[in-house]
């Protein structure tokens, strides 16, 4: 459930948590055996329905609730996937066995997780991290064990461990992306944030922080380290 509850954080840029409605929600998700990977999925495609331009400047408002339909529909797709994908596996691996059977959830979260080590890995040369670059190779190294370990073995609950760990890499990339950015343009990023939150409710701190992360990820065009490209 945390790493429904920490996903769901990160698309309404709030550290709200789930309501007991949405737990009621995400354990019948559980009961019917519904895989975390299609939950994503499901939530994933609930957000693309309801994004719009503006969504940076305020929370998105998205449930539980609201995700059960794109969720069910996730799940028959994941169905029909999973008669199909042994073929297709087998042509993208030009028929060589496995040691360990790989199904599409699978192969999906590795390459993944493949994708965002690059991603880490291209950071390393960057000159706005050049400051940084010690701690960023640190996410970087940790990134690539999860990728070996999640390659190697994958026990109960592994798909929620590799979100969670997603997402604490996420977080500390984003605090150090925030110290290399000067001051001074840091300070227009907040001063637009304001202004074009100006027509909303008053923003408290936490709701700030959110938004500066946004904006700090657009800045320096980073991608989230998560499942998806939330």
């Amino acid at each position: 459930m945390r790493a429904i509850e920490d996903y769901m954080a990160q698309v309404r840029l709030s550290p709200i948590f789930l309501s007991p409605k949405e737990w009621t929600v995400a354990e019948k998700w559980h009961q019917d055996e519904i895989p975390l990977m299609v939950v994503f999925r499901g939530i994933d495609k609930a957000l693309r329905h309801i994004h719009k331009s503006s969504r940076e400047f305020k929370k998105v408002r998205i449930t539980l609730q609201y995700c059960e339909k794109p969720v069910r529909q996730a799940l028959k797709s994941h169905e029909k996937a999973q008669s199909l994908f042994p073929d297709e596996i087998a042509k993208m691996t030009d028929g060589v066995p496995r040691p360990d059977p790989v199904d599409a959830e699978t192969y999906y979260v590795l390459n993944r997780l493949e994708t965002l080590s690059k991603e880490l890995d291209a950071l390393l040369s960057a000159s706005e991290f050049a400051a940084r670059k010690g701690d960023v190779e640190n996410l970087s190294n940790e990134l690539k064990t999860l990728l070996e370990k999640t390659r190697a073995a994958r026990k109960d609950k592994w798909l929620e461990r590799v979100q969670i760990q997603l997402a604490s890499i996420d977080q500390r990339l984003l605090k150090i992306a925030r110290s290399c950015i000067e001051k001074e343009r840091l300070a227009e990023i907040k001063a637009s944030i304001a202004v074009r939150a100006s027509g909303a409710a008053k923003l408290d701190r936490t709701t700030m922080e959110y938004l500066l992360d946004g904006a700090v990820r657009d800045e320096l065009d980073l991608i989230p380290i998560s499942l998806f490209d939330i």
